[in-house]
């Protein structure tokens, strides 16, 4: 994540990620959910201005505009995503050979937001070499809630 204003209305914001296998494609590659929940509490009003933001043309008071950005692993990569159960656009980069899918993610005081993203992972896994998968995070005020499901191969399975 990273703020997308001058504001500083991070502290107010709790984020929370779970990562579940999805489906196996006939590929043998297997898609993954990532699934991030947040949740801003900041109060509506009292915040000095350092805090709330500047209120222009493009942000109000209050309001959070932060940047999520979901990074596939190596050989992987972010297929769509949906927020709040309808899709969404991403916009996509690379980043040391991890595709970044990007979007820009605007909240007002009092909102919860679901953001599910689908990535796929690379072919080839489930051998005793592999590594076994790990989620990275951006630090903030508030700790992250984690869950993160064993990621099984899909040799076998056509889904």
């Amino acid at each position: 994540m990273n703020d997308g204003t001058a504001a500083k209305l991070g502290y107010y914001l709790n984020n929370e990620v779970h990562v579940t296998e999805g489906d196996c494609r006939t590929d043998g590659r297997r898609e993954l959910k990532v699934r991030v929940v947040m949740k801003y509490d900041a109060p509506a009003t009292g915040l000095p201005d350092y805090v709330s933001g500047p209120n222009n043309n493009r942000n109000g008071p209050y309001e959070l505009r932060t940047n999520v950005l979901a990074f596939a692993p190596v050989g992987g990569e972010v297929t769509g995503a949906q927020r709040d159960g309808t899709d969404m656009a991403l916009r996509f980069g690379q980043d040391h050979g991890r595709q970044v899918g990007t979007s820009t993610i605007v909240m007002l005081p009092g909102q919860t937001t679901e953001i599910v993203y689908t990535v796929l992972g690379p072919a080839n896994v489930g051998g005793p070499g592999d590594v076994p998968p790990t989620l990275v995070l951006t630090p903030g005020v508030n700790p992250w809630v984690t869950a993160v499901d064993d990621y099984r191969t899909c040799a076998g399975e056509v889904g």
